[in-house]
């Protein structure tokens, strides 16, 4: 594994965290990083805001996650890993295949989806047990995988 579970999680906190209080109080200014010139209408708005409280959700577990016991922050990892795995798909798909879009939208989603990827990517490499590696993974390398130090 490269990073620990637990290592994730606090991580993640600070992004989600980040993330949803931006969606929340500033719906606006985060359209307008991407789309500038785009009227963001007032319904719009109400969604941003409520995905807001939804990732201030996500921040709030993630945060309490590492307190958890190990069959718990498991469970919540890999929940995790299969919702960024499918919003990454998702916003891939709708990046690539969007017709006429608002300048800067098509960027917009892509950058989302990129960053979906990335936590994904970090939930699913957390949750990989060495067991899990290769037999043929040079047998110094087996061994530093194995330790219970670098598991975190």
């Amino acid at each position: 594994m490269l990073w620990s579970l637990t290592s994730v999680f606090k991580a993640h906190r600070f992004v989600a965290g980040g993330a949803g209080l931006a969606l929340l109080l500033l719906p606006k200014q985060v359209s307008k990083v991407f789309c500038p010139k785009r009227h963001v209408p007032e319904e719009e708005l109400l969604v941003m805001r409520s995905w807001g409280v939804f990732v201030l959700a996500v921040a709030s577990i993630v945060h309490a996650a590492p307190t958890f016991p190990l069959e718990a922050q498991q469970a919540i990892g890999k929940a995790l890993a299969s919702c960024f795995a499918l919003e990454t798909a998702l916003y891939a798909k709708e990046a690539a295949t969007m017709r006429n879009p608002p300048t800067g939208f098509r960027a917009q989603v892509a950058f989302t989806g990129a960053i979906f990827a990335a936590i994904a990517t970090a939930y699913i490499t957390a949750l990989v047990k060495p067991t899990r590696l290769s037999p043929t993974l040079h047998p110094t390398l087996r061994t530093a995988l194995a330790r219970e130090d670098f598991q975190g």
